[in-house]
């Protein structure tokens, strides 16, 4: 999508539907939480590494407040969901994998969100430890990580074909490797495996940042996980006296955390609840205030 204004259209009214659908009143409303994929520059209010064309170049924090006249917080979208993950495990030291169609990940040290340069999110979609040959479309370079263990990529394992770096669109390839590998086709198998052994890979380079006691997994079906879950504490294990790592976890609602998460951030930044120390996602858990879903 190129248009803006079209997108502009869109946002106000999925915006107007969700306060009818919540009775609540605009004016009640005292900050807008925006995930987005790629890594945000705060200092310039830009995104870098992004593929949709019409958000390329735009001011986003800039623009979200002239549309809905509210606070603004952009966050990367799974940097939210990390954030949110290690507080409420407690662990200061975490890092939240994702793996869709496309690959990201959200490292937090020390209790805080790992940024870089003018507050630059960490960005791992394009780093050149794959094994694909293809070009990728975001870097132009072979071996990109998105290439390699995106969907796109377990579907061209298992077809021996071609696919989309995102893969979307091939919904029936989709189910149907999934099937093979619920029924145990030692091809799809093969697949998966090749795959759990490049993200094992991936694992051991962020703990060699971050030295962190939790992997959280995310994006992928429970099955896949499962699948893909022996392999990958194999490697690992071959390295675990090299890092600190004591637990791989499997996120069931990827979405719904990133949801949390990029709510949780606005709160934090518009309405902290100083007195008590207390932020809106644990009143939402002790009942004072409802799930959003």
């Amino acid at each position: 999508n190129t248009d803006w204004a079209l997108l502009v259209l869109q946002l106000k009214t999925g915006y107007q539907a969700l306060l009818e659908n919540a009775g609540a009143l605009d004016a009640n409303v005292i900050a807008v939480g925006v995930s987005v994929q790629g890594s945000y520059n705060e200092e310039r209010d830009v995104l870098t590494a992004v593929e949709q064309p019409v958000i390329n170049g735009r001011h986003l924090r800039s623009d979200f407040a002239e549309i809905f006249k509210k606070g603004v917080v952009i966050q990367n979208d799974i940097d939210a969901a990390a954030t949110y993950r290690a507080r409420r495990t407690g662990n200061a030291f975490f890092v939240y994998i994702y793996l869709g169609y496309q690959i990201g990940a959200g490292i937090v040290v020390d209790g805080k969100l790992l940024n870089g340069y003018e507050g630059r999110t960490a960005e791992i979609a394009h780093l050149p430890i794959g094994d694909s040959e293809t070009v990728c479309e975001g870097c132009g370079q072979k071996y990109c990580l998105e290439t390699s263990l995106g969907k796109g990529a377990l579907l061209e394992e298992y077809f021996g074909k071609k696919f989309p770096v995102h893969a979307e669109g091939y919904e029936e390839e989709w189910g149907t490797f999934l099937d093979a590998v619920y029924r145990g086709d030692i091809k799809a198998k093969r697949a998966v495996r090749v795959k759990a052994n490049l993200l094992a890979k991936l694992i051991i380079v962020l703990l060699s940042i971050c030295r962190a006691p939790e992997v959280m997994i995310s994006g992928i079906p429970r099955l896949l996980y499962d699948e893909m879950y022996p392999d990958v504490i194999n490697m690992l294990r071959r390295w675990e006296s090299l890092y600190a790592l004591h637990e791989l976890r499997f996120d069931e609602d990827a979405e719904k955390t990133i949801l949390i998460g990029t709510m949780d951030i606005a709160y934090q930044k518009w309405r902290p609840d100083f007195d008590n120390g207390k932020i809106w996602t644990d009143n939402m858990e002790e009942g004072l205030i409802s799930d959003p879903t």
